[in-house]
């Protein structure tokens, strides 16, 4: 009964103009889940030139769908971000012309992510109708060796309706290829593009709140070997502070040659980021501390090339990613099973 009462619960569709984050992520997955019906149904019932076409355009449809759902949900999803933010009473008719400036720059940045998907899952989708409609496998090993699907597929021979559903529930719709190779399905890539301009969205209000230029990474316990040596440390919004690093070297620059402030900033340490900014104030504190602090806070005398975790630290967080990575490969498992049976 429990578990009945939760997968109704998982199936509620979140209302875009009240939560539209959790909506966003609710549509990438729904919208891959669709994707994937539409060609196993093709893929099962075979293909001729008129089904193919029917296909894509259902494809390309549901494609559309989850672009126009999109240009409605980012940016509510980014104002309420940047609102939450400015603490109670806070308006979109209250920000400053510059904000509202962030707000519509983040916004057609996450879209641009998200749109740029669209035609490689459309190319992704067209790749398999063309595997499942060739019959001789000479003809089929020719798509096969082609490097365009290499790119998509990862070179993964794929002939009977069960191994292409058992492939497609465990990996997703190919939608993106990054630098380094690696495939990232529908859901995936949006769905980290998604949490991360979110995060961008609420560092970009916390820092154009008022003219404060001191901010603090605030340590969260168990993190990675890219943010380890960041947290913790006293950063300057401007730049221009002579005792603490800029914090666009933390957040990372655009332009390495280029200015120390924020426009030339990522404005987080990495995608899926988690660290928090809080205001930093050398008032009410001894000499001593500040200097520790500054010292401490210092690329010079704190080089960020050591790891400052103790043993202990790294294998809670390696522990953490193993068991991340196992039930990520559980869940696959299932979901291949499933599909055979």
């Amino acid at each position: 009964m429990a578990d009945d009462k939760k997968k109704t619960k998982q199936r509620i569709k979140p209302k875009w103009d009240i939560n539209p984050y959790l909506f966003l992520l609710w549509l990438f997955r729904k919208t891959e889940d669709d994707i994937i019906n539409e060609v196993l149904r093709g893929y099962t019932m075979g293909y001729n030139a008129s089904s193919e076409v029917a296909a894509m355009a259902n494809v390309q449809g549901i494609l559309q769908a989850m672009t126009d759902d999109c240009f409605k949900a980012v940016p509510k999803m980014i104002e309420k971000a940047f609102l939450k933010e400015m603490g109670t009473g806070a308006t979109i008719e209250t920000l400053t012309g510059s904000q509202n400036v962030m707000i519509e720059t983040l916004s057609d940045s996450l879209l641009g992510n998200i749109t740029g998907t669209v035609v490689t899952t459309q190319e992704t989708a067209q790749t398999l109708y063309n595997i499942a409609r060739l019959d001789d496998d000479i003809f089929k090993q020719v798509i096969l060796e082609n490097p365009r699907y290499n790119a998509l597929m990862g070179n993964v021979p794929i002939y009977s309706a069960k191994e292409m559903e058992g492939y497609l529930r465990s990996h997703g719709v190919t939608s993106f290829v990054d630098k380094a190779g690696r495939k990232w399905s529908l859901s995936n890539y949006c769905d980290m593009a998604t949490r991360t301009q979110n995060q961008i969205a609420t560092n970009a209000a916390i820092l154009s709140r008022d003219e404060h230029d001191l901010y603090k990474i605030l340590a969260i316990g168990s993190t990675c070997d890219i943010c380890a040596p960041l947290e913790g440390r006293v950063y300057s919004k401007s730049g221009t502070n002579p005792y603490y690093p800029p914090l666009a070297s933390a957040f990372g620059k655009i332009d390495v040659n280029g200015s120390d402030d924020l426009s030339n900033t990522w404005l987080n340490i990495h995608p899926c980021c988690l660290h928090q900014l809080a205001k930093y104030t050398e008032g009410g504190k001894s000499e001593e501390q500040i200097q520790k602090m500054r010292e401490f806070s210092s690329f010079e005398s704190n080089p960020i090339t050591n790891d400052p975790r103790t043993k202990k630290q790294i294998e809670a967080y390696r522990t953490k990613e193993r068991n991340r990575a196992k039930l990520l490969r559980e869940l696959r498992k299932k979901a291949v099973k499933n599909a055979m049976e």
